[in-house]
């Protein structure tokens, strides 16, 4: 008997982590987000940084909410890769973008 009491309190508290563990996921999403227009507000970055980095950006924070929406885990791995592949995509972004302010 006891081991089953055990086993709701581990499934409880496994719940209210995931819930924990997605807020902060989200969070760091936004602030990512918010981070990724820095070289543009200062000027280090022009027009095609920042069409680029809002739709890289608008893919994150699609992903990081398919995950919270979803019940499954998975969104999980994609978010994990697409993590990967972002910011590859968002240096590969600051390269083009010098190259092409300097050929201007």
């Amino acid at each position: 008997m006891a081991a089953a009491s055990a086993r709701v309190d581990t499934a409880s508290f496994s719940n209210s982590r995931s819930t924990y563990v997605l807020s902060q996921i989200l969070i760091y999403a936004a602030l990512l987000a918010a981070a990724t227009f820095g070289p543009l507000i200062v000027g280090l970055a022009g027009w095609l940084y920042g069409v680029g980095v809002a739709v890289l950006d608008a893919l994150f924070l699609a992903l990081a909410l398919r995950l919270w929406h979803d019940d499954g885990h998975r969104p999980a791995p994609q978010l994990f890769a697409y993590s990967i592949v972002y910011l590859g995509l968002l240096f590969g972004l600051l390269l083009v973008d010098a190259a092409v302010l300097q050929a201007l």
